[in-house]
């Protein structure tokens, strides 16, 4: 950030120190501020330098790319470039809505601020968003495109796979794709980067241990979003620390013992998908490792829906556990369908 603004200000005439400090204070710093958070400023430069050399851009040239790009460029044009994007990575960095983008677009931008960040993948969202905004990329398109990106980074974090490589996919997704739905679902894999199928996922989700994975309260937020809409509520989530809880506790001696034969079968659910929900930071505190009729009834108050709708439940046991970990698997096949 620091290269960046000297950048700018070495373009003006020493000799007219006034010219520059009213661009700073009129323009550069009011630019600075639209960035919500103090990293964020810093962050961009990569995402926009990959933009704007088509893919060519890593971390370490990304300042010397720009420069490149801006040579004969005064202070206001480098300003003005730079605004062409920042309004879509501040959107994502820190969600905000966006004006005159369609609702359904807005969403989509929601949900990837949401998600635990995969920042290759933002040269190409901002330039879907840009499109779109601009009228050049029909909402549908644009949509259905940043829908397939999100189901391919959730299939593949749910799975366990990390972002390594994405890099080579989504850095000129853009100029080979345009935003055209087909052509990005036909190129976000290769011979080397998959997304698991639907027969892969279920098996993973039924029988995998879910409860360490990064996109979890993302996808169980998805879940609580859902259940809101259905009831015609307020899309508005319940404030302050969002926690994953163990219904059945991680450490089960004190008030399960009669639920599970033994540890092996604690250990075999405990961290299935069906056995995890949200609950406020306070809330996840005072229940702890408590026992079933104990949380049973502090579900019926809480403030999650999809806590809420645990508390129906007479029993919880390994058949529980495992009857709901069908149903999320099955929902979350669903939503995040393939491409």
């Amino acid at each position: 950030a620091d290269l960046v603004r000297n950048s700018v200000f070495s373009r003006f005439e020493e000799r007219n120190p006034r010219k520059s400090d009213l661009f700073y204070n009129e323009k550069w710093l009011p630019y600075e501020k639209t960035f919500k958070k103090s990293e964020s400023l810093e962050q961009y430069f990569q995402p926009f330098a990959v933009i704007r050399t088509e893919g060519r851009s890593t971390q370490a040239t990304a300042f010397a790319d720009l420069e490149n790009h801006w040579r004969g460029f005064s202070p206001d044009q480098v300003l003005n470039d730079l605004q062409e994007f920042s309004l879509y990575f501040n959107a994502l960095s820190s969600y905000k809505p966006i004006d005159k983008l369609h609702p359904r677009l807005n969403r989509a931008v929601r949900d990837f601020a949401e998600m635990p960040k995969v920042s290759v993948s933002w040269p190409f969202i901002m330039q879907v968003l840009r499109a779109a905004h601009t009228m050049k990329l029909d909402w549908r398109s644009a949509e259905k495109s940043l829908r397939t990106v999100e189901s391919m980074l959730v299939r593949r974090s749910l799975f366990g796979w990390e972002p390594t490589g994405l890099h080579a996919i989504f850095k000129d997704l853009w100029h080979q794709t345009l935003g055209d739905p087909k052509k990005v679902a036909s190129r976000v894999q290769t011979s080397t980067i998959k997304t698991p199928s639907d027969q892969d996922l279920l098996k993973e989700l039924k029988t995998g241990k879910i409860d360490k994975r990064k996109i979890l309260p993302y996808v169980l937020i998805q879940y609580e979003r859902e259940m809101r809409e259905e009831e015609g509520t307020d899309e508005l989530l319940p404030q302050g620390t969002i926690t994953i809880e163990h219904i059945a506790p991680i450490s089960y001696k004190e008030h399960w013992q009669d639920t599970f034969a033994n540890d092996d079968a604690h250990a075999s659910v405990v961290g299935l998908l069906g056995n995890l929900t949200l609950l406020s930071g306070k809330h996840n505190e005072k229940i702890a490792n408590q026992g079933w009729n104990y949380k049973q009834t502090r579900f019926a108050n809480s403030d999650w829906m999809i806590s809420r709708e645990l508390s129906e439940k007479q029993k919880w046991d390994s058949r529980a556990i495992k009857s709901r970990t069908q149903v999320l698997s099955k929902w979350i096949i669903k939503r995040w369908t393939p491409f």
